[in-house]
């Protein structure tokens, strides 16, 4: 990874921000696992994950 990018002065909202090669490829990136997250905790049970049957 660039050390430049590593220093304290750097600061990125989010880390698709770095990642991705375009404003564009972010915004879908941050989409796209927000949407994963939502349905992880949808599937999630107080006894773990949902299994199917």
């Amino acid at each position: 990874m660039n050390e430049e990018l590593m220093t304290e002065q750097n600061r990125f909202e989010c880390v698709w921000d770095v990642l991705c090669g375009t404003k564009e490829e972010a915004l879908n990136m941050k989409v796209r696992s927000s949407l994963m997250m939502v349905l992880a905790d949808t599937f999630k049970s107080e006894d773990g994950p949902v299994r199917s049957r």
